[in-house]
């Protein structure tokens, strides 16, 4: 799982743990508008009953993984997709998986050995 290559990643560059924040996913499904997702938002509160809670889980996901460094606060990366996912779970690993592809691509010791073609 990218959460784990990442945390692997982390340690081995001696940076503190992965930091995960929920980030607002962009606009809604089905590209509607800002009064059409209200309404859609609003629909839902008339069929609960009185005694239900009036929290519902999002739809979409985006997570942001904030790669900190320990000596230098103006050095700590961040990361967030531009898509969101459909669970809290995906959305997490889909921001794990973005912050190794950049920050692994910035490392000044790589440990992949280099292969030259002749």
């Amino acid at each position: 799982m990218p959460t784990q290559l990442l945390l692997e990643y982390t340690q081995r560059e001696k940076r503190p743990k992965p930091q995960y924040h929920s980030a607002r996913a962009r606009g809604g499904k089905g590209g509607k508008g800002a009064a059409a997702q209200e309404e859609d938002e609003d629909d839902w509160r008339k069929y609960l009953h009185k005694d239900e809670p009036e929290e519902v889980a999002p739809k979409e996901w985006r997570k942001r993984v904030v790669l900190e460094d320990a000596k230098h606060a103006d050095r700590s990366l961040s990361f967030c997709p531009a898509q969101a996912s459909p669970t809290e779970e995906l959305a997490r690993e889909h921001a794990a998986l973005l912050a190794l592809l950049q920050a692994s691509g910035t490392s000044s010791n790589s440990d992949t050995p280099k292969t030259h073609i002749n």
